[in-house]
């Protein structure tokens, strides 16, 4: 591969470089059969455009063009034509995909895109296509099909056809997940003429104690079935004679009808041939002898229950959102399946008996595009660049008071990193290094004479002592003060982790918190007795052979969760040695053994797991008691209820560093009040030139960067476009965390807040439902985000006049904010203060005026009897008081006179949106804050402040 020999500037030689090893890069892939192929596509040997033979290299002032838009129409192969709007910077392969993801032409694999009838490249972009305008028509050509592009177009279909199926989500098949959002309807506003469907279900009213795990997952609708199977033929590969008449591939296809359809691919389409089980006859069946380009139209022609359930395949896939087609980065494997029938599937059982496919069973995609990314790295050959031997060395010219000069500062600058690096008791001299040896202490391992280990241990001694006396009681002080709200393990371990904390200090935490009765408390001893019966049970099951995988985990289970009482003699020894019962635990598993464990035993190996790993002694009685307690069934698992095993893979996540700097600059710019700025920052990072180019459509951190959008177009006045934002960001972070992560729950949240602003207020209250069922879950009652909630659940059912459930939530939010340590504060008096206007819309205004007088009690302790608050309080006892004594008056004289009708009707005050708006906004740690003169004569920014009167401030928000 030759370079020009006319490329005179380096900005030119390196474009061709690059432009190269693309090309050798395409150039070299795989076929089908495995073996390298001289073109990676059939639009290798195509000119990229019209006059690609003609035209010269493009000069230096055509690299990098502006983008314009272009309104191009696209004429299909069915005879319907529509325009579409492109960028000049995109290449002709996305108008195929957009060509796929139409219903009409989604089944159509074959064709080329021409203009002026020359196909153009798929690999080439727009803006470099030669009489390509504004308006220009391209036609879309069908092409002849290959053994390749047949295997393509029978994958597409099958893909087509299970469209609607999601039976195979929960275990992460093909980049697949469950998802609840696609359940809700986002777009049905409260008609006046239905009556109320938002009431809450019984199993997540306040102090229910059941807690059934049968609504975790969504419905299971049954898919739309349009054909029976799809499958390779038996009859491969065609035999010569046929090859030399066009045959390409055969196809065997089972209908709804019970007929079964030998098909052949020939190069012009598909046809139906006259073979059968037994017998090879490639030539056309008499009944139907018609060729079709594409296999839908050919099962549209023979199969009449096809053609009919197929348009109902086709419209729910296109109701499907976008990202809930889409594959995620890594599989996410939910701990809860939905038992589901197997149905026949030849081409996944080929899929995944081939030899290829073994040992990718975990994450091929990954590992392939890991490959191709290598591949591509290595095909840079260093003689491509041009070096210049003829370079003269820039300090032979320099005189020698500026070389002076730039030494004495070079030698100060290395004086000043020698005296920072002794500071920091550096294990280099000259250099800023620091590094842990975790090994130091150990006696069994071997050290080099030449490592200073009295200075490595000294660092490891600091460090645990600046664990233990600062970021330990941060931490704890932080979740005792609600600053941090961990819902469930993982999201603890992640904040532990994030401040340098490692998992073994866990039994530290809990020994701060223990005297306590936060939600911290609970949540971290359910993590010790976690993580300890995870380390008691994989000896058990690590050695264990395939067969008894599944008895042996349910056995075990319920010994931990059920009352399994029989006795044993062999499996646990008591002794206090960790390592002998390590190795007869493992001599137990391998001898299958774990038959005998009960639930005496397992405990009592978990609670020395936990004394031995975490250094915190649990009582073994206590916890064998209150096992014993609550266990309902003696065995409330059996070995059905085991369904599969699945690997967790640690891996630590690379992220986007350009992304993650404008991120950070966009919550500094919020925290400040910048809101444009804020916004400007965040949606460039979540761009497609730095974060989806680097995560893709689906990943975790577009989902929290998105999160942060809709909360700033929510602020900056533009509830519909947060709607927008937000839907995205739950559905990505169902898919990419898991349907009960933390960070799902918050999603829900704010989902829930942006629905009801845009006036969804049926869809509000099932995202706040599904909320708190979760919560229910993972922790229970007692955990702060309760509180918030129940009490976005009370203000909107305050709202639609469901009384009754309102003041149920209201006050056990107002009792789990009080309960997590927020007896007098802000939000405790606003819960008061709706719970009191709830009393007076039912009637009761005694309990209403008692509940007002402590609102009252707690702003006239914060702030005083002269601030806004307390006079609004003031106002609103006030009114109390003299509704109250009307209706007293009221009920007197209709004793006396025996009639009720003088007590009908009750004036009750309407609730208006805006005031609803804002007890949501600050429950959910929005606060709008009214500008003044006086506020822009000191430099806010006219930019920051929405569409009215108001600017808003986020507060309280979790930056992550």
């Amino acid at each position: 591969m030759v370079l020009s020999a006319q490329v005179t500037t380096s900005g030119e030689m390196d474009a061709q470089v690059l432009e190269v090893t693309e090309k050798a890069h395409v150039e070299f892939q795989l076929s089908d059969s495995g073996h390298d192929s001289v073109s990676a596509s059939p639009d290798s040997d195509r000119p990229s455009s019209p006059d690609e033979t003609t035209e010269s290299a493009p000069t230096v002032a055509n690299v990098l063009p502006q983008e314009t838009i272009y309104k191009l129409t696209i004429q299909s192969t069915a005879g319907d034509s529509f325009d579409l709007q492109v960028s000049s910077a995109e290449m002709i392969q996305e108008l195929h995909q957009v060509l796929l993801e139409r219903d009409s032409t989604c089944h159509r694999t074959c064709f080329t895109l021409q203009l002026n009838g020359c196909p153009l490249d798929n690999f080439t972009e727009i803006r470099n296509i030669p009489y390509l305008t504004d308006g220009s028509v391209l036609q879309v050509v069908e092409e002849a099909y290959t053994v390749r592009e047949a295997r393509i177009h029978v994958r597409h279909v099958r893909e087509l056809l299970r469209a609607s199926d999601n039976t195979e989500s929960a275990g992460a098949v093909d980049g697949s997940s469950l998802s609840y959002l696609s359940t809700i309807n986002l777009q049905e506003r409260k008609d006046k003429d239905k009556s109320f469907d938002g009431h809450p279900p019984e199993y997540i009213l306040p102090g229910t104690k059941e807690r059934s795990l049968s609504h975790l997952l969504p419905p299971i609708q049954k898919p739309l079935q349009a054909l029976k199977n799809l499958a390779i033929s038996y009859f491969n590969p065609p035999p010569g004679p046929r090859k030399m008449k066009g045959d390409v591939l055969y196809i065997i296809a089972d209908t709804l009808e019970k007929r079964r359809l030998h098909i052949t691919c020939c190069t012009k389409g598909f046809f139906v041939n006259s073979s059968n089980d037994d017998t090879f006859n490639a030539h056309p069946s008499n009944q139907h002898k018609a060729v079709y380009h594409s296999l839908v139209d050919l099962l549209n022609a023979v199969s009449p229950t096809f053609k009919k359930v197929y348009p109902l395949v086709i419209k729910k896939r296109g109701d499907r959102h976008v990202l809930d087609r889409l594959p995620t980065p890594y599989p996410v494997h939910f701990w809860v399946a939905p038992s589901a029938e197997v149905s026949e599937d030849a081409i996944r059982a080929e899929d995944s008996t081939q030899p290829h496919r073994v040992g990718f069973e975990v994450d091929a995609k990954t590992i392939a595009d890991l490959n191709r990314q290598l591949c591509s790295m290595s095909q840079l050959r260093i003689k491509c660049i041009n070096r210049n031997k003829n370079h003269q060395n820039l300090s032979s010219k320099l005189r020698p008071n500026i070389l002076g000069s730039i030494l004495v500062r070079i030698l100060m600058e290395k004086m000043r990193r020698v005296l920072a690096a002794e500071v920091v008791h550096s294990l280099q001299k000259h250099t800023f290094d620091i590094r842990f040896n975790p090994d130091c202490f150990s006696t069994s391992v071997k050290h080099s004479s030449n490592e200073d280990i009295e200075k490595q241990r000294r660092l490891v001694v600091e460090a645990a002592e600046f664990i233990l006396s600062s970021q330990l009681p941060e931490f704890v002080q932080s979740c005792l003060d609600c600053s941090i709200t961990p819902v469930d393990g993982e999201g603890l371990c992640e904040l532990l982790h994030s401040r340098g904390i490692n998992i073994r200090y866990l039994g530290e935490v809990f020994k701060m918190v223990v005297n306590s009765q936060s939600f911290i408390k609970s949540l971290t001893m359910c993590e010790l007795i976690a993580r300890s019966a995870k380390h008691v049970l994989r000896h058990y099951i690590n050695n264990l052979p395939q067969d008894q995988l599944a008895p042996a985990i349910s056995h075990l289970l319920n010994a931990i969760f059920g009352t399994v009482v029989q006795d044993t003699q062999s499996v646990y020894i008591n002794d206090k040695n960790t390592k002998k019962n390590n190795k007869k635990l493992k001599k137990a598993s391998a001898n299958g053994e774990w038959s005998a464990v009960t639930a005496k035993h397992i405990w009592k190996a978990i609670c020395d797991e936990v004394h031995s790993y975490f250094g915190y002694e649990v009582k073994v009685g206590t916890v064998a008691d209150f096992q014993l307690d609550t266990a309902r069934s003696r065995t409330p698992f059996i070995e059905d209820d085991v369904q599969n095993v699945f690997p967790i893979l640690k891996h630590r996540q690379p992220y986007a560093t350009d992304a993650k700097k404008l991120f950070i600059r966009g919550q500094q710019a919020m925290q400040t009040g910048h809101l444009r700025d804020a916004y400007e920052c965040i949606a460039e990072a979540v761009s497609v030139n730095l974060m989806t180019s680097v995560y893709g459509a689906m990943h975790s951190e577009l989902a929290q960067a998105m999160r942060m959008l809709a909360r700033l177009s929510y602020i900056l006045g533009d509830p519909a476009e947060a709607l927008a934002q937000q839907h995205k960001a739950t559905l990505m972070s169902e898919r990419c965390n898991g349907l009960d992560h933390g960070y799902t729950i918050i999603e829900y949240i704010n989902l829930a807040h942006f629905a009801f602003a845009n006036l969804f207020i049926s869809a509000s209250l099932r995202l706040l439902y599904r909320a708190r069922y979760l919560l229910l879950l993972a922790h229970g009652e007692k955990h702060p985000l309760m509180a918030q909630i129940d009490g976005n659940i009370g203000v909107i059912l305050f709202a639609v006049q469901e009384f009754d459930p309102a003041l149920k939530f209201l006050q056990s939010a107002e009792s789990g904010s009080v309960t997590n340590g927020e007896p007098k504060r802000l939000k405790s008096a606003l819960l008061r203060h709706m719970v009191a206007r709830v009393h007076s819309s039912r009637g009761d205004f005694r309990s209403a005026l008692a509940a007002e007088k402590e609102t009252y009690a707690i702003y006239n302790n914060i702030f005083g009897a002269d601030h806004e608050k307390t006079k609004e309080s003031s106002e609103c006892l006030k009114q109390l008081t003299q509704q109250a004594v009307s209706f007293q008056r009221k009920m007197m004289d209709a004793s006396k006179s025996n009639s009720i009708a003088q007590l009908l009707p009750i004036q009750i005050q309407q609730p208006s949106l805006s005031s609803i708006l804002d007890v949501l906004n600050i429950l959910n740690g929005i606060i709008i804050i009214s500008m003044t003169p006086s506020m822009v004569d000191f430099g806010v920014e006219s930019n920051d402040i929405g569409p009215g009167t108001h600017k808003s401030v986020l507060t309280e928000e979790a930056l992550d």
